[in-house]
């Protein structure tokens, strides 16, 4: 931020405290970016995309390494196909 107060680039300026309050605030970033947006925000932003996605990735990894030999014990009980049905599809 301290690069565009120096360079006068007061729509990157405003755009950059938008985008600080937004995370302050804990509501997720947009999905994708606008034209209008700052390459600045943009530049953030693919950095804190691809960050969380390889959080969810990480975190999608550890949940099969616990449900799977679960699941696998539940069948081998006979409890499998109550299991399936249970789950919400996706």
């Amino acid at each position: 931020m301290a690069e565009e107060k120096k360079a006068g680039h007061l729509d990157a300026i405003l755009a950059l405290e938008a985008e600080k309050k937004l995370i302050a605030d804990k509501h997720p970033v947009p999905e994708e970016d606008e034209e209008k947006t700052p390459a600045s925000v943009k530049g953030l932003r693919a950095i804190y995309r691809a960050a969380f996605a390889k959080l969810a990735a990480t975190r999608a990894t550890n949940l099969k390494a616990l449900t799977d030999p679960l699941d696998a014990r539940l069948v081998a009980r006979g409890d499998g196909d109550e299991l399936n049905e249970s789950r919400p599809a996706g």
